[in-house]
C-alpha cells in the first residue's frame, strides 16, 4: 500500500503548486490595481501627457506586474521550500525549481497581459476591487484547486481545459509532483498511475491524449502574445478617440 509519507508529501506539493498558479494569477490583479488608480485619479493623463509613447507607458505596467509576481512567487516558493526542510520532506532538485521557476515566468507574463487588457475597460477602483474578489474564488476553481478534476462532471471539465489556468495549474504539478509520484505508486500498475494524474489535474487529456509539457506552456505563452495583440488594438482605438 502507499505509505503515509509519501502520501502526505504528494498532497503538500501538489497544494503549493496550486498556490504558485493562484498566485501568478491574483498577484499580477492586484499589481494592476495601480494602473486602475491611475486612470480613476487622473494621473494617468499626465502620463499620456509626457514625452512617451502609449506604449512605454503599458510596458512600465505590465512590466511592473510581471517583476512584481515573479518576486512574490519565488518567495512563495522559497517558503514552501523552508516549511518542506522543516517538516521532513524531500525538496525540489535544482533542475525541478529552475523548470518552475520558467513555468512561473510563463505564468506571470501570460496574466499580466490578460490583467493589463482587462484593467483598460475598468474605471474605478470599486469596481476592480469587486472583480479581485471574484478573480480570486475564480481561479481556484478553474484551476481544479478546490475540487480536483476527477470530482467534476465532465462538460465542465472540458470547460476547464478550454482555459489556460488549468494548464498553468496542471504544468507545475507535473514538476512538483514527479518524484512524490515515482516514490507513493512505486508498486501499481501504469494505468492507476495515469488515473490518479488525470484526477488530480497534474496531466490533461484532450481528445483521448495527454497534453504535452511543451503544449501546455506554449498554450499559456500563445494566450499571453494573442492577449498582448488585443491590449494594443484597444489602446490604438483610445489613443484615436482622446485626438
Amino acid at each position: 500500500g502507499v505509505s503515509r509519507d509519501s502520501a502526505q508529501q504528494m498532497v503538500l506539493l501538489w497544494t503549493i503548486a496550486g498556490v504558485l498558479c493562484v498566485n501568478t494569477v491574483t498577484i499580477a490583479l492586484t499589481v494592476t490595481g495601480q494602473m486602475v488608480r491611475d486612470a480613476a485619479t487622473g494621473r494617468a493623463q499626465s502620463f499620456y501627457g509626457a514625452p512617451v509613447s502609449r506604449l512605454q507607458i503599458a510596458v512600465g505596467y505590465i512590466g511592473a506586474s510581471f517583476l512584481g509576481t515573479m518576486g512574490i512567487c519565488l518567495l512563495t516558493l522559497g517558503v514552501s521550500d523552508g516549511y518542506l526542510l522543516v517538516t521532513g520532506h524531500s525538496v525540489l532538485s535544482l533542475t525541478e525549481h529552475l523548470a518552475v521557476i520558467g513555468m512561473l515566468a510563463a505564468n506571470a507574463f501570460s496574466y499580466s497581459a490578460v490583467m493589463f487588457l482587462v484593467g483598460l475597460f475598468v474605471k474605478s477602483e470599486g469596481a476592480w476591487s469587486g472583480l479581485g474578489t471574484v478573480v480570486g474564488t475564480l481561479v481556484g476553481f478553474l484551476g481544479a484547486i478546490y475540487i480536483p478534476m476527477g470530482g467534476l462532471p465532465s462538460a465542465v471539465q472540458n470547460f476547464l481545459k478550454a482555459t489556460p489556468i488549468l494548464h498553468s495549474a496542471s504544468m507545475l504539478r507535473r514538476v512538483f509532483t514527479a518524484t512524490a509520484l515515482q516514490t507513493m505508486f512505486a508498486a501499481a500498475p501504469a494505468e492507476a498511475v495515469s488515473e490518479y494524474k488525470t484526477a488530480m489535474g497534474i496531466t490533461v487529456t484532450m481528445g483521448g491524449q495527454t497534453v504535452s509539457l511543451a503544449g501546455q506552456i506554449a498554450a499559456v505563452l500563445i494566450c499571453g502574445i494573442l492577449v498582448l495583440a488585443a491590449a494594443a488594438l484597444v489602446m490604438r482605438r483610445k489613443s484615436v478617440q482622446d485626438r
